[in-house]
């Protein structure tokens, strides 16, 4: 609880650039809430935070509802290489990470990528992961584009996508289509909750 109230402290006193994200998708199995945060904690851009945090609701197996959430923190070499270290919180469970962030922005800024292969740890057991998110949003005109989204996770025998399609205005408001895909190889399972999603970006 402590390292929660820690982060919260930092991102209230830290007034730089910063971008968040708010998003809900009414689906056929649950709604999905999330939110991300991608700060700037020094003018220079060195230092940055990213946090991805997630709310899953199953409507007829609530047992199956689950929270999380994705941290990093980075030291940026330049644009493009940083040294990444955090982790995710798993229904009560912490798996510290460390490794590299990857970023890449076009010169029009309507497509970017952001990697994070790291290494995970788990009861004495270190084992490579990999968190990215990739966005292409062209617009048409000042007020209208398309708006694309993927963020997925690779854990080693599982994964999980979650995959947007749909409308932009003024790059504050994103709606369409949604599927939340999760693949489980050892089994192997895929499940699919898909739906209708709208999105508010604070800039």
């Amino acid at each position: 609880m402590t390292k929660w109230i820690f982060l919260l402290l930092v991102l209230s006193m830290v007034n730089v650039q910063a971008q968040t994200a708010f998003e809900i998708l009414n689906g056929n199995q649950a709604t999905h809430y999330m939110n991300y945060i991608q700060k700037d904690l020094d003018s220079a851009a060195r230092w940055n935070i990213f946090s991805l945090n997630r709310f899953t609701s199953y409507y007829t197996l609530p047992n199956l509802s689950n929270m999380s959430q994705e941290l990093q923190l980075t030291y940026q070499f330049n644009p493009w290489l940083g040294l990444s270290a955090g982790g995710g919180y798993y229904n009560n469970i912490f798996l510290p990470t460390i490794g590299l962030s990857l970023s890449y922005m076009n010169q029009s800024q309507d497509f970017f990528l952001q990697l994070y292969p790291t290494l995970t740890v788990l009861k004495n057991t270190v084992f490579p992961t990999l968190f990215g998110l990739i966005g292409y949003n062209p617009m048409f005109n000042e007020y209208w584009g398309i708006s694309t989204q993927t963020i997925f996770s690779v854990e080693g025998q599982n994964s999980q996508w979650l995959i947007r399609v749909g409308a932009n205005y003024k790059s504050r408001w994103q709606f369409g289509i949604g599927s939340d895909v999760n693949i489980q190889s050892t089994v192997p399972k895929l499940t699919n909750n898909y739906g209708l999603f709208v999105r508010f970006n604070m800039l």
